[in-house]
């Protein structure tokens, strides 16, 4: 009886051990996007918002931090959209935005990519990339053999580099085998894709383009933060 309550008592420790690194992760993001963000709106939103949840006791004072964090990512997301949509809106497409996302969010969330310091930089940046290739898909005549490079581009750079860690998302070695796995699976799918596109000669448009763009536009962000943990490794070995 003591042995198994030893052993109760000792998982019991364990949970609470894992709960606090948990919530300290949450914490440390919510420092570096802190830092970033300075006193931004959204940022002032979020502790708003918190603090009167932590009033109401909808949740504890001692997680404010991790709650923070969330609220400040869902609402830039959102934003985000909002910005998206907008622009698809003043190209005369208001539904541009959506393949653009189906291209980029299975490869962003599994690949990984890079994290702007601000929310605004993520928002601007973000949009303008996707500006960029709207312009390109509404003047430039894309061919399907187009789609292949970019599928087979976007594949190469997951085999290379995914997933890539940003400095305050660290990953567990799990996660970082399960999401390469569901990355190389997007990345080998978009590619069939391409290949089955070309090879049928089915007819495309707009949306298909946007759709390969938006997996580019994921497998580049990729790049970018595989050069810059490069440069940053280079730089401290040289000091």
């Amino acid at each position: 009886m003591k042995i198994s309550q030893g052993i109760l008592a000792f998982h019991a420790i364990q949970q609470t051990a894992h709960a606090k690194i948990l919530e300290q992760k949450h914490a440390n993001r919510y420092i570096f996007l802190r830092r970033g963000c300075g006193s931004g709106m959204i940022n002032s939103m979020t502790v708003a918002l918190c603090n009167k949840l932590c009033r109401l006791g909808i949740f504890p004072k001692e997680r404010e931090k991790v709650y923070i964090y969330g609220f400040e990512l869902l609402i830039s997301s959102v934003i985000g959209i909002m910005v998206l949509i907008a622009i698809s809106i003043a190209e005369g497409n208001c539904f541009a935005w959506l393949p653009y996302l189906l291209g980029f969010i299975p490869a962003r969330i599994t690949g990984g990519g890079y994290h702007a310091k601000t929310h605004f930089t993520c928002i601007l940046s973000f949009s303008l990339v996707f500006s960029l290739f709207l312009l390109l898909s509404n003047h430039v005549d894309i061919r399907p053999i187009t789609y292949i490079f970019l599928s087979l581009a976007t594949l190469i750079i997951s085999l290379a580099v995914a997933p890539v860690e940003a400095i305050n998302k660290p990953l567990t070695k799990e996660k970082r085998i399960k999401n390469r796995k569901r990355c190389l699976m997007c990345a080998i799918i978009t590619q069939v894709m391409a290949m089955l596109i070309c090879v049928m000669r089915i007819p495309c448009g707009e949306y298909i383009d946007l759709y390969f763009f938006g997996e580019f536009a994921a497998g580049m962000s990729m790049i970018v933060v595989s050069f810059k943990t490069t440069t940053s490794d280079s730089a401290d070995n040289k000091s």
